[in-house]
């Protein structure tokens, strides 16, 4: 079994957040946009949320654990097809338990992503893109040839996804 810089187990729950609220700042993510575009009221709700308010209940779903299980086994299959089929070089952006808070993981996981991207490595497995306002985790980010202030070449974002195509509501994470 390959070890995956990911552990799903322990950081689950905190990358499927909405909006986040770190050192008195809102964090947002590509589902809050999502969110926002679906129905601006739960963004709302949200917010209000974050901010201290009424948690909304939670009902239990085991089901949620299989589909978070698939998921991660085809996201390793994804990206052993495109180290064997590909040939790619991968750079694994490690989300390990240090002693340190969301906020400084954050700042750390961005830095090793940028310093990988700087590098030109081929591809980057479970990148973190943030600018202290918004926060992505992209499965997979790949060199293509098209040249950016990097030099002669640029990233696009490869999402490891189940379903067959994108559905209207999360075509903004694509």
């Amino acid at each position: 079994m390959t070890r995956s810089p990911y552990d799903y187990n322990k950081f689950a729950d905190e990358a499927s957040l909405e909006i986040q609220l770190l050192n008195g700042k809102l964090i947002f993510s590509a589902t809050d946009l999502s969110n926002y575009l679906a129905c601006p009221h739960l963004t709302l709700l949200n917010r209000r949320t974050v901010q201290g308010g009424p948690r909304p209940r939670v009902f239990p779903d085991a089901s949620l654990e299989v589909l978070r299980q698939r998921g991660h086994e085809h996201e390793q299959y994804v990206l052993a097809r495109l180290r064997v089929n590909d040939g790619h070089r991968v750079t694994e952006i490690y989300h390990s338990d240090r002693d340190e808070s969301r906020l400084e993981r954050y700042e750390r996981l961005a830095a090793e992503t940028v310093e990988a991207i700087r590098a030109g490595v081929d591809l980057i497995y479970q990148g973190c893109l943030f600018d202290g306002f918004w926060l992505g985790f992209p499965d997979f980010l790949r060199k293509v040839d098209l040249p950016s202030k990097l030099g002669g070449w640029s990233y696009e974002v490869i999402d490891a996804k189940l379903a067959r195509g994108a559905r209207a509501a999360r075509c903004s994470r694509c």
